[in-house]
């Protein structure tokens, strides 16, 4: 339980994902495959300029918050919900 406040701070900061047009910002993605990995943000498959944080180990179907910069994504940790 002690991922809880990474939830709640996923969910605060959820509209800055990308709403400036700036090309980054912190943004939900879901794991669709560990390896090779592949994650899906708003409906695109993303596969390339992947970057994980590699204390976590991913699994298809964890819900992650992700940073986006220019078009590099790095996932940050694994979302978990209330």
């Amino acid at each position: 339980m002690a991922e809880h406040w990474a939830a709640a701070m996923a969910s605060a900061m959820q509209g800055l994902a990308g709403g400036n047009g700036s090309g980054q910002g912190l943004l939900f993605a879901r794991i669709n495959n560990a390896s090779p990995l592949v994650i899906q943000v708003n409906g695109q498959a993303i596969s390339r300029h992947l970057y994980r944080n590699y204390g976590y180990i991913p699994q298809a179907g964890d819900q992650v918050l992700a940073l986006r910069q220019g078009d590099a994504f790095y996932i940050l940790m694994k979302v978990v919900p209330a």
